[in-house]
């Protein structure tokens, strides 16, 4: 049975921002798999529920599929964000490093 993670959804979870235009930027989907990602992030647990009862393997693992994709996305986001924020900081103390000598 399919079960909410905590912060995934809710008031103060990713559903709250959350939009296709988001989706789109983060993981380049085409707009089916984009829709499709919308629905299970968006869709409240109960429904989502009823949709997993309903759906056979197949949608299950591509579910499972969209999800796993948009994580990865989203943690390759999150790294290149702090790999830019590193090399801001390394150019911060080039500059601090003239100022010291």
């Amino acid at each position: 049975m399919l079960q909410s993670k905590p912060g995934l959804k809710g008031e103060y979870g990713m559903s709250k921002f959350l939009t296709k235009e988001l989706i789109k930027e983060i993981t380049s989907m085409n707009d089916r798999d984009t829709d499709n990602l919308y629905f299970l992030l968006k869709t409240p647990n109960e429904v989502l529920l009823d949709w997993y009862e309903k759906m056979e393997e197949d949608d299950h693992l591509y579910a499972k599929e969209l999800l796993n994709l948009f994580q990865e996305a989203l943690n390759n986001k999150t790294i290149e964000q702090k790999i830019q924020e590193m090399s801001s900081f390394d150019e911060a103390n080039k500059l601090l490093m003239n100022f010291k000598k």
